[in-house]
């Protein structure tokens, strides 16, 4: 039994700090803001098995290029340019056919099984109740969609694609914007219900299984001959094996540990319509293809969220990307009426070949890292979860770890 402490409670450390505990460790979760305080409230609610497309693809330039000249979904803190420039450059790298292709194999490798590996996790806890399957609708307003990459991608990885013509988006959905005409209906996408609900859940399991979470800071990592010293705000802890699950802030450490991480903050908003009269149909998820507005009903709200935006870790949010994301409610329902509404920025931890960084730091292997999974970290987190625990038990994964190195980078 090792003595390991996760820093970060999102859904990656808390789907590691369970695994742990249910392989007998002794576990300490530590996270100020306690579980999903940061991003893991915020996505859309979707594990997204099928989407194995890495955000970089050929031509991703010509697109990133209209939206910072038209104000689409794709923004630029511009006054950190000459600091994200070099990621930039080396997301733009990435983004070669070939590349891409070898890109999409490994999050499948991650998150082809997503939905699997959440049932799993949740299984006789609270947070199953959180878990659903639905379709996601990419919505277009020509009225036959335009086939394109990612659609072809899906495929060829053997999920269920369908065309939705326009008749059966009118008996689905009589209130959605007509301007919509069909879509394709993507399957083998699960649902959560209530994203922090369901990993605050999560973690109060491991608690109940006597899993200690500290809400508190950490603060600097001092690695020793037998293990790690953890400085947090108020406490000291020496512990055999760290994880690093902190999403944006991995970074931070990694420079303590020598290690060119090269996550960056990529921020993303929504917006929450509370008792609205308006909202997808019962599982399904929407998204706008010429917007990039999704849309998902969750418990309570109708939630719509966008915008990719690299941006310094502690800038503040952009009004201009939040007046983009507040549009987004009333282009799926134009008579849309809500009783309150409520707004949301928060980092997406990102790299510039959009897979997260697993396994233990080069020349400090009691430190271990599970971070940087951009736009699948709902999805990934309880495989992630299980591969760290693997790590820490001294079991040989079943997957290669090589394209999620740590020090891939360096």
């Amino acid at each position: 039994m090792a003595k390991v402490a996760v820093i970060g409670a999102g859904i990656v450390g808390v789907s590691s700090a369970e695994w742990l505990r249910r392989d007998g460790h002794e576990v300490v979760l530590i996270d100020p803001k306690g579980p999903a305080g940061e991003t893991s409230a915020g996505n859309a609610g979707l594990i997204a098995a099928p989407s194995v497309s890495p955000t970089q693809y050929p031509g991703v330039e010509w697109r990133a290029l209209r939206d910072l000249a038209l104000g689409g979904a794709f923004r630029l803190d511009w006054g950190r340019l000459p600091h994200l420039a070099p990621w930039l450059f080396a997301f733009w790298r990435n983004s070669g056919a070939v590349r891409v292709r070898e890109l999409a194999n490994a999050i499948h490798t991650i998150a082809g099984d997503a939905v699997e590996q959440h049932r799993i996790l949740a299984a006789g806890t609270p947070a199953a109740d959180f878990i659903g399957e639905g379709e996601w609708w990419h919505l277009h307003r020509s009225t036959l969609p335009k086939d394109n990459k990612g659609v072809a991608i899906k495929r060829e990885f053997g999920f269920p694609v369908r065309v939705v013509a326009e008749a059966e988006l009118r008996d689905r959905d009589p209130h959605l914007n007509p301007a919509y005409r069909s879509a394709f209906a993507l399957g083998g996408y699960g649902r959560i219900s209530d994203p922090a609900a369901y990993v605050q859940a999560l973690a109060a399991h491991f608690q109940d299984g006597g899993g200690r979470l500290l809400l508190t800071a950490a603060r600097d990592l001092r690695p020793m001959e037998n293990g790690v010293k953890v400085t947090c705000e108020g406490e000291t802890l020496d512990v055999d094996k760290v994880v690093l699950a902190c999403g944006v802030w991995t970074e931070t450490f990694a420079r303590q540990l020598g290690v060119r991480s090269r996550v960056i903050s990529e921020r993303g908003y929504h917006v929450e319509c509370w008792g609205a009269n308006r909202s997808p149909p019962d599982g399904v998820a929407y998204q706008l293809t010429d917007t990039l507005h999704v849309g998902h009903a969750l418990r309570g709200r109708f939630r719509v969220t966008s915008i990719s935006e690299p941006a310094g870790l502690d800038s503040p949010p952009s009004s201009r990307a939040m007046a983009y994301v507040r549009r987004g409610p009333r282009l799926f329902y134009p008579d849309l009426e809500q009783d309150r509404v409520t707004e949301w920025m928060g980092r997406r931890p990102s790299t510039p070949d959009s897979l997260p960084l697993i396994g233990a730091a080069p020349n400090n292997p009691n430190v271990l890292f599970a971070a940087g999974h951009q736009h699948i970290g709902l999805t990934a987190g309880p495989k992630t979860g299980r591969l760290i625990a693997d790590l820490v038990s001294s079991r040989p994964p079943n997957i290669d770890l090589t394209p999620y190195a740590p020090n891939r980078f360096t």
